[in-house]
C-alpha cells in the first residue's frame, strides 16, 4: 500500500513552534489556547506580507524544533516496513533541507517527500 502522510500537524506539532516564534517576533505571548483561527498569525495584527516576512526570518528555526507528536515516529517506522510511505509538506522548498534533516535527526524513513508549497500554508 502507498501512504501519504501529511507532516505538519499530523507527524509534528507545528503550531507550537510557530507560536514560539511568533511571540519571539512580536513580544507577545500567545498561547496554543489562544488559537482559534487556521490563519493565527492574525493573533498578532500582521497581514501576509508581515507573517512572510517573520516565516522567512524564523522558519528553519520553526520546522527544526517542531516535536513529533506521541506515537508518530513509531507508527511510521512501523508502517515504513511493509508499505510505502510519501511524506506530504506544504512547506516552500526554501525549507527543504531543515525538512528533510528533521526527519532523519528524529528516525522517520520514507520513500518519497513532496513539497506542495500554495497559500494555504498560511498559518
Amino acid at each position: 500500500m502507498h501512504i501519504g502522510v501529511v507532516l505538519d500537524n499530523t507527524v509534528l506539532d507545528a503550531t507550537s513552534s510557530y507560536l514560539h516564534f511568533y511571540n519571539k517576533a512580536s513580544g507577545l505571548s500567545y498561547t496554543l489556547e489562544d488559537v482559534k483561527d487556521f490563519y493565527f498569525y492574525r493573533l498578532y495584527g500582521w497581514n501576509n506580507t508581515e507573517r512572510e516576512k517573520v516565516y522567512h526570518q524564523y522558519g528553519h528555526d520553526i520546522h527544526w524544533n517542531s516535536s513529533a507528536f506521541p506515537m508518530a515516529v513509531e507508527v511510521l517506522q512501523e508502517l515504513f516496513i511493509s508499505h510505502q510511505i510519501s511524506i506530504i509538506t506544504a512547506r516552500p522548498l526554501l525549507f527543504r533541507d531543515v525538512t528533510i534533516d528533521w526527519l532523519k535527526h528524529n528516525g522517520i524513513r520514507y520513500h518519497n517527500i513532496a513539497f506542495t508549497e500554495d497559500s494555504s500554508r498560511n498559518v
